[in-house]
């Protein structure tokens, strides 16, 4: 039997639960899990997958409320619900090498290794997600998963089109190696979505075939003495795809906010799960790593995401996911994003004691504060869950002598990762902004996607919109009379650089060109740059080094302020005045001047100066985060 020739394989010791994570990519719920007949085939969830109803929901809890609530592409997708922090991961082709296209936070295979519980691997019959495998966290280098591409024959390099060959490499991998988190991803659903010919068939043609594979695998992880009874299987995908509006296969597409792309499923059996519970919680694919997390046993103090409790037979404790989420402050005037164990309201915006966000908000996040005497403007972004269309939208408000008047955007629809820099000038509001609303990240979906500048003066916004063929700007900000922002060149190198551009108000975007900005050789990921005047104080991170540096506008010179591996990419630095600020996250966290570093806590998140103090979002081990002025 192969059981016992895998015993020969075993570890010597049992890390404890294992799991499997299955992501069906691209497949809809009418073709699925719905109950309702799909406009394509006319048949129900239970007819596509026979068996999997049959046999596997009555053994587990089917979520049925998950979603994506951020970019409804794949590699973001995975980024999310390998981090549990959604993660705007560019959608770009990996077929030279993942490069530093990788999540800026640890994954949920990272913590498990590290924390020596035991191996992962991902296996997949696609290339991009296999920047996944590991993160740009410093203290995280030798912890990366392995990552199986499937081809179509033995010394191949193209992704296999089929499922079909993923399934034996699975079954090898299981027994030989014994890993204790598996995560596969099957391409050829979304594959055959967006290309399959003629017509719809070949599409429920791949959604049907994954049915009795799935089921095998339970039966032959049962069947295993390694894996049987002490393993969680979990399916789910990673985004929908639109439903059908009446135009000539709308239905391939995905990639926006609709109900289409953003719903989704989850089924879990195996130890510490219900059976046969339907969950209608809105849960979210960065609840996928925090729910392994809790049934592994591994702490993942990084995650903004919720284990989904609702699914469990049992409480099983996490690393606290409470407290201050982010911070904004300018002079007495402080604004916070709060977290909440509510799933379906995550986080509120707070200031002083009061509530700005939306009630009815599934989340509100990344806010921003710009004080002018004794009154401040207020942005940040959040999400309802309205049924068929949940977009992601900004919000900003005018807070003077205790009322607060809203300040309604001229944008109607952000990105999930939207966010304000804001200034007052000689008593006008601006704000700067990347409008991305689809979170494009690759070449030729959107024309008008770069830099934005909208003023509020008179009661009105006027509104300046510099576009271009940019990949995935963002971190925009004044300087000057001219806006900065970080964005990728477009080409093969894309996947490896992230450049700083400078663009005046109705022109073009320009590259910085210095020999930090632009290096000569080499892939450079230049990270959420602070701007102060013409001074820009930025991150490179390269193959082998990190810097910070100072870049004048004026001189066109640039200077390294220090090189340490320990400079993280998720957190912006600071000007607090004239002296640049910035962290570094190791085993502990430091918060540091050009003279000198003191340490702020296990773990920072956030970054900010009012004025006269610099502020911190930062976290004890098992503590809430908490913000604190030094």
């Amino acid at each position: 039997m192969l059981w016992l020739v895998a015993l020969a394989c075993r570890p010597s010791s049992d890390p404890g639960t294992k799991v499997v994570l299955v992501v069906v990519d691209g497949v809809r719920v009418e073709e699925s899990v719905g109950l309702t007949p799909s406009e394509l085939s006319g048949r129900t969830g239970p007819e596509h997958w026979p068996l999997i109803h049959a046999e596997l929901l009555p053994q587990a809890t089917l979520i049925r409320g998950m979603r994506n609530m951020g970019t409804t592409i794949t590699a973001p997708a995975h980024a999310t619900l390998a981090t549990g922090t959604r993660t705007p991961l560019a959608n770009l082709a990996v077929d030279n090498g993942a490069g530093l296209y990788r999540p800026v936070l640890p994954t949920i295979a990272e913590e498990l290794e590290q924390q020596g519980t035991g191996e992962s691997v991902w296996i997949a019959n696609q290339t991009l997600i296999s920047p996944v495998t590991w993160s740009l966290m410093p203290g995280f280098e030798q912890d990366r998963s392995d990552f199986v591409l499937i081809t179509s024959e033995v010394g191949e390099v193209q992704p296999s089109q089929a499922d079909a060959p993923v399934w034996p490499k699975l079954q090898r991998t299981l027994e030989e190696e014994r890993p204790q988190l598996v995560m596969v991803n099957l391409k050829a659903v979304d594959r055959a979505g967006h290309y399959g010919q003629p017509g719809v068939e070949p599409y429920l043609e791949a959604v049907d075939a994954v049915d009795a594979p799935l089921v095998r695998l339970w039966d032959q992880l049962q069947q295993d003495p390694w894996y049987a009874d002490d393993t969680v299987l979990i399916i789910t995908t990673d985004h929908g795809r639109h439903r059908d509006d009446g135009s000539a296969e709308y239905w391939r597409s995905h990639g926006d906010w609709s109900g289409g792309d953003r719903e989704g499923f989850a089924i879990l059996l195996g130890p510490d799960v219900l059976r046969n519970e339907v969950v209608d919680t809105p849960y979210a694919l960065e609840d996928l790593a925090p729910t392994i997390a809790a049934l592994t046993g591994v702490e993942l103090p990084w995650a903004e995401g919720l284990p989904m409790q609702d699914a469990l037979s049992v409480y099983l404790p996490t690393t606290a996911r409470e407290g201050v989420a982010a911070l904004a402050v300018d002079g007495p005037w402080q604004v916070e994003q709060v977290f909440t164990d509510d799933p379906a309201h995550r986080s509120v915006i707070r200031f002083q004691g009061r509530r700005l966000s939306s009630e009815e908000a599934w989340a509100a996040e990344e806010p921003a504060i710009a004080a002018d005497g004794d009154r401040a403007a207020i942005c940040w972004r959040e999400v309802r869950l309205d049924e068929g269309w949940m977009p992601w939208t900004p919000r900003c408000v005018l807070v003077e002598g205790g009322t607060v008047q809203d300040l309604r955007m001229p944008e109607a629809v952000v990105s999930s990762f939207w966010e304000a820099d804001l200034r007052w000038r000689e008593g006008v509001l601006q704000v700067a902004y990347a409008h991305n609303p689809y979170d494009i990240a690759q070449v030729g979906v959107e024309g008008d996607v770069g830099p934005r500048l909208a003023r509020w003066e008179g009661g009105s916004w006027t509104q300046t919109a510099t576009f271009g063929q940019l990949l995935y700007p963002e971190s925009v900000q004044h300087s000057a009379e001219s806006l900065v922002f970080v964005a990728s060149p477009i080409g093969n190198e894309a996947r490896e650089q992230r450049r700083l551009y400078v663009q005046e108000p109705g022109g073009e975007a320009v590259l910085l060109e210095t020999p930090l900005a632009q290096p000569v050789s080499g892939g450079w990921l230049i990270t959420r740059p602070a701007v102060r005047g013409q001074q820009i104080l930025a991150v490179g991170v390269g193959d082998t080094e990190r810097v910070l540096f100072v870049l004048d506008r004026g001189t066109g010179q640039d200077r390294v302020l220090t090189r340490d591996a320990e400079l993280p990419v998720h957190l912006a630095p600071v000007w607090a005045a004239n002296t640049p600020v910035w962290a570094l996250q190791g085993e502990r966290a430091r918060v540091c001047t050009p003279e000198g570093c003191v340490d702020v806590g296990a773990r920072i998140r956030d970054l900010d100066y009012d004025g006269s103090s610099v502020w911190v979002v930062t976290q004890e081990d098992g503590e809430p985060w908490e913000a604190r002025a030094l």
